[in-house]
């Protein structure tokens, strides 16, 4: 069962080149940027669970389009999509390639020891900023896969790792901030290995096709609650209680057999086929809320239970 909570925004992360450069000081140097874009987290982190966003894409030489989920300190990542520049097969920048290759990574930092599994969708059919498309991922613990419009592009699990590239180091640990940007690439020269050729170009800066945007219509986190045929709660800490989201008990026959309390701006949905016992010791206190859903019949409080 797939229970859902939606917080929605309908934004727009626009970049642009700044008339004049701006001069600052950053990291203790002197530098001067020419252009500036947008970005957006989410203050509180989110674990195991689908996360989803409705999204168009830039079009242009230098952006750096993603979705993606971070931790911070320690480094977990998983990039549910990110778009760059793309190279042809000499190594030479190729704007056919723009916005059509899909990058799916997972990163994971253990003892200071950063591993990744970098992944690219090489097919070039769709060119992804000429339209709206929903991309998604599924990230539990034992398994990550992502989604564009509904279709699977990447799977691995724990299960059944590639034998020549073991993903379990690999595979985030960690609750994690939801991150859409539109970063500005920079220029590596690696002239040096092939006669001017660049990896990662920088926007062209009088380039006419500034101001870009990445428009997001909406972005969704779900949880996957574990269906239940019989559940006893001994414990508070069995059920998590989210101060951000409607958190969810599922099964056929529940019950809340010790000293559970939802507090005040906590939310605990129960949803049950058969059977709900609330032990003696169940409570709601003021300000937090209740809500079960037994097939055509369902209530919801507020109250103060004694």
């Amino acid at each position: 069962m797939v229970l859902n909570k939606l917080f929605q925004e309908e934004l727009k992360l626009v970049s642009k080149k700044e008339e004049p450069p701006i001069e600052t000081v950053f990291n203790g140097s002197n530098e001067t940027f020419r252009f500036s874009s947008g970005e957006i987290w989410t203050d509180e982190k989110f674990f195991h669970g689908v996360y989803t966003a409705r999204v168009k894409l830039p079009k242009g030489k230098g952006f750096w389009p993603a979705f993606w989920l971070y931790s911070g300190n320690p480094w977990n990542e998983i990039d549910i999509f990110e778009f760059w520049n793309e190279n042809d097969f000499w190594g030479y920048y190729d704007p056919s390639k723009l916005q059509r290759i899909h990058h799916m990574n997972f990163w994971n930092e253990i003892d200071g020891n950063v591993q990744n599994r970098p992944h690219a969708n090489e097919d070039e059919s769709i060119d992804y900023s000429d339209n709206f498309h929903t991309f998604s991922m599924i990230w539990q613990e034992d398994y990550i896969q992502w989604f564009v419009d509904g279709d699977s592009k990447r799977l691995r699990s724990l299960h059944n790792p590639n034998p020549l590239n073991n993903d379990e180091p690999a595979f985030p640990v960690n609750p994690m901030h939801i991150v859409l940007n539109v970063a500005i690439q920079n220029s590596l020269d690696i002239s040096s290995v092939i006669p001017n050729a660049w990896h990662f170009e920088r926007p062209d800066y009088d380039a006419g096709y500034f101001p870009q945007q990445m428009e997001v219509l909406w972005v969704k986190h779900h949880y996957l609650a574990p269906f239940y045929d019989s559940f006893t709660v001994t414990d508070q800490d069995q059920v998590y209680l989210s101060s951000r989201e409607d958190s969810y008990l599922t099964g056929n026959n529940l019950t809340f057999d010790c000293d559970f309390q939802v507090e005040a701006g906590k939310s605990l949905v129960v949803i049950f086929n058969d059977r709900l016992d609330l032990k003696e010791g169940f409570k709601v206190r003021l300000g937090g809320k209740l809500s079960i859903d037994n097939g055509n019949v369902s209530s919801s409080s507020t109250n103060d239970l004694k």
